[in-house]
């Protein structure tokens, strides 16, 4: 990792294990959404925005809207199987959810079905998002529990198929390997809207699938990037096993897992250390991770 990483990966291949041959090619599914963006069209008015965001918004008066997502757990219910171990998961499906609605500024307000659908709701005059960040802005992280619901397919692969360790084995993780994939997702939905109701929040960016960079890409507006400084933190120890047996390289890690942060807030410089201060107090790791500027610009402000 570099301690300046502008914001765009490339994919590299090499020898070692990737998302896409563990059965999960994000790249297809991006170009998928592409596709179908314009095939598709709401008959209804009250739609707000299309595809691309981490909610859909649908308009119930002048002043307020519904935000809702749906999603599932994915192949960390094959863990869960094979550990016999099914008290997990389901705190898993309700952070894929409504993390994803909180993004908007929404509070969920119901949860149904077996995959997962939850809905909520935010005043209009507060959805959180890319209108709202300004080059100059601070990206503030919060760590995550770990690999949270997302990568499982190329976790899977590496260390129980190609590595063939053992659920039970420690592996150098202090704690065996299966407890460790199952460890909750970390739902930051009732301390994200504490930041934005105590401050100015401009966005937020909860990173599932596709990882830190792509997610943060979703509420950059045109023309701004985010330069993230990579020494902020260190991953935890599974990134690390995952990484070294299945020599995954660092950019497809990146792509493919959290690496350690589970939701980003993008706040005003001045709301930076207030914005730390106030998750840490709420036992939410967080830390500044870096800055949003214009595309092209240098840490020191200059063009390179």
């Amino acid at each position: 990792m570099t301690d300046d990483s502008q914001l765009s990966v490339t994919a590299v291949e090499g020898p070692g294990a990737t998302y896409a041959a563990a059965g999960v090619d994000i790249e297809a599914g991006d170009r998928a959404v592409e596709l179908i963006k314009g095939r598709l069209r709401s008959t209804r008015p009250e739609v707000v925005g299309g595809l691309g965001g981490f909610a859909g918004l649908f308009r119930i008066d002048e002043s307020r809207l519904l935000a809702t997502s749906t999603d599932g757990v994915g192949t960390k219910v094959a863990i869960a199987q094979a550990m016999d171990k099914h008290d997990t998961i389901g705190i898993d499906l309700v952070g894929m959810v409504v993390d994803d609605i909180v993004v908007c500024g929404a509070e969920p307000l119901f949860m149904t079905d077996v995959a997962g659908a939850a809905t909520g709701i935010v005043d209009a005059d507060k959805v959180l998002g890319p209108e709202r960040v300004r080059a100059g802005d601070v990206v503030v992280a919060m760590a995550s529990s770990g690999l949270h619901s997302n990568g499982y397919s190329l976790a899977r692969h590496v260390l129980l198929k190609a590595a063939r360790l053992a659920l039970d084995s420690t592996a150098d993780l202090g704690e065996p390997l299966g407890e460790v994939l199952l460890t909750p997702t970390r739902i930051y939905t009732k301390d994200c809207l504490a930041l934005a109701a105590a401050l100015d929040v401009h966005a937020l960016a909860h990173v599932t699938g596709g990882g830190l960079t792509a997610n943060l890409t979703r509420v950059l507006p045109d023309g701004l990037t985010a330069s993230i400084d990579t020494s902020s933190w260190e991953p935890a120890p599974v990134f690390r096993l995952i990484a070294e047996r299945g020599q995954v390289s660092p950019e497809e890690m990146e792509r493919t897992f959290n690496m350690g942060v589970g939701m980003v807030a993008v706040v005003p410089p001045d709301a930076a250390d207030a914005a730390v201060a106030l998750l840490q107090q709420r036992d939410v790791a967080a830390w500044v991770l870096g800055d949003v500027r214009e595309a092209g610009q240098s840490r020191a402000g200059q063009k390179p």
